[in-house]
C-alpha cells in the first residue's frame, strides 16, 4: 500500500501523504529541486487528484450521505484545497492487512481495480459485523475505518506459487486519516494568524 504512489500509510511525516518521495516535510528548506523530480512531485498530485475526482461523483451518486460527510470533513480539516476532494488516496498492490482499526476523520472509500487467483482470497473482511466483501475489479465500498476490519489473505500455498501464477489483488483506498486532519488544522491555524 503506497501513500499517493509512493508513501508507507502509517509511516513518514504527518501530512506527507500527499507527495510521494518528495513531499515538503523531506525537502530541507534551502534545497533546490531539480526539474525532473519536482515534474514527479507534480505529476504525482495530479494523478491523485485524478483518480479522487473519479471516484468522489461514483459514491455521490450511491450515497449523498458519504459524500457529504467526505467532503465537510475535508473542509473542516482545512485539507479541501488539497486537490479536488482534499483526501489520501492509497495505491494497493497485492495489499494484505491483518485485522485492526484505523483512526480515520472520514469513511474509507475502496476500490477493487484488478483481481485473479482464487476468488476467496483478497476479499475484505468487516470483522465487527461479520461480513465478508467478495471483491472484484470494479468494485467499490466503504466503511468507517475505526470498526475491525482486514483482508481475507491468501494461504500460504497460494503465496508460494504466487510468482508463477501471480494471483493478485490491486486497487486504491480514499480516506481522510485522523494525523493528517489534525496537523492540517494547525497549518491552517498558523497561516490564519501568520495572515492576520
Amino acid at each position: 500500500m503506497a501513500g499517493s504512489g509512493l508513501s508507507m500509510p502509517n509511516g513518514g511525516a504527518v501530512g506527507n501523504g500527499y507527495g510521494g518521495h518528495y513531499t515538503p516535510t523531506k525537502i530541507p528548506q534551502d534545497a533546490v529541486m531539480d526539474k525532473a523530480s519536482a515534474d514527479r512531485y507534480v505529476d504525482n498530485l495530479f494523478r491523485v487528484a485524478v483518480d479522487n475526482g473519479l471516484v468522489m461523483p461514483m459514491v455521490k451518486q450511491a450515497s449523498r450521505k458519504v459524500f457529504k460527510h467526505m467532503t465537510e470533513a475535508a473542509k473542516e480539516a482545512g485539507t479541501f484545497p488539497v486537490g479536488q476532494y482534499g483526501l489520501n488516496l492509497y495505491y494497493c498492490y497485492n495489499y494484505i492487512a491483518p485485522l485492526h482499526a484505523d483512526k480515520d476523520r472520514s469513511y474509507t472509500i475502496s476500490i477493487t481495480t484488478a483481481k485473479s487467483g482464487d476468488p476467496d482470497h483478497y476479499n475484505f473482511c468487516y470483522a465487527k459485523w461479520g461480513i465478508i466483501l467478495y471483491t472484484h475489479p470494479g468494485c467499490i465500498w466503504w466503511f468507517q475505518g475505526e470498526d475491525i476490519h482486514g483482508t481475507v489473505a491468501p494461504t500460504k500455498e497460494a503465496l508460494e506459487k504466487a510468482c508463477f501464477q501471480e494471483p493478485y489483488s490491486d486497487g486504491f483506498v480514499i480516506v481522510l486519516r485522523e494525523k493528517d486532519a489534525v496537523a492540517a488544522q494547525k497549518l491552517s491555524t498558523a497561516t490564519k494568524t501568520y495572515q492576520n
